[in-house]
């Protein structure tokens, strides 16, 4: 019954007449011009946004493009500079050892002498005596000095003296 209620609704609101007129060639054409015209105002904001999003996407390529650019000119001089501090660290390790060919350490000997001058002269006359020099021939020092700190709880023994020589060839000339 729910059934004939709702087609006895429908067919009160179309009028008899509507069901019986047929449908002629030209209200189909004009059925297609409205459905054209208004696929036609449906499509433009479409198209809009379509040449919106193309302008984006172009936009953002070109950024791309570019920061893709700036990367690589950024990886060079990386690259660059890795190797420049590769050099570089290799110039201070022969620097370093260079300097260090210099040097000659010693153990063992008593903590007496309070200045750096009372050890380089003390070293200077002790390695005269054990090279056997003349008396007028005493090595040459630049420096003699203590490694580590003199209250260091954990140190056994004096701590050990470093020397450096003018030459290290004069240091060779006696081992």
């Amino acid at each position: 019954m729910a059934d004939a209620t709702f087609e006895e609704d429908i067919f009160d609101t179309i009028e008899d007449e509507d069901l019986l007129s047929p449908v002629t060639k030209c209200d189909l054409l004009d059925m297609e011009a409205r459905l054209f015209s208004k696929m036609k105002e449906l499509w433009k904001p479409m198209q809009d946004q379509l040449i919106e999003i193309k302008t984006t996407l172009t936009e953002t390529k070109t950024t791309a493009e570019k920061a893709l650019l700036l990367a690589g000119s950024v990886q060079e001089e990386n690259k660059i500079t890795q190797k420049e501090t590769e050099q570089l660290n290799h110039k201070m390790l022969n620097l370093d050892l260079e300097q260090r060919k210099n040097n000659i350490k010693f153990r063992g000997f008593p903590e007496q002498l309070n200045t750096t001058e009372d050890l380089n002269d003390f070293m200077a006359s002790w390695l005269a005596q054990l090279w056997k020099l003349d008396e007028d021939v005493v090595p040459v020092i630049v420096k003699a000095y203590r490694i580590g700190s003199p209250k260091n709880p954990n140190r056994k023994g004096p701590r050990d003296i470093v020397i450096t020589a003018l030459d290290y060839r004069g240091k060779l000339n006696h081992y």
